[in-house]
């Protein structure tokens, strides 16, 4: 039986520089900036980060993460998402 959890809520996004913010996703890194016309929006690189508990797993379960982004890190490992740039 497939049992789904959204990750959407809860992560944290971290400009270098600012003080790290609480974010739900989507999320819009340059929303005021980017619209003021004054194309002086910020461009680097920023990171988005999320801690969660692995699930507990009975004999013969597997465990599986979607992840609809760019690219993203598991510890030991990085992965590019079909799609990604």
């Amino acid at each position: 039986m497939r049992h789904i959890i959204h990750f959407n809520e809860n992560w944290t996004f971290n400009k270098p520089g600012e003080t790290a913010a609480a974010v739900s996703l989507p999320h819009t890194w340059n929303n005021v900036d980017g619209q003021d016309g004054g194309n002086d929006y910020w461009r680097g690189t920023a990171t988005y980060s999320k801690a969660f508990a692995k699930p507990e797993l009975r004999d013969g379960e597997r465990c599986f993460i979607e992840f609809d982004g760019r690219l993203f890190h598991l510890p030991g490992r990085s992965h590019r998402c079909a799609g990604g740039e």
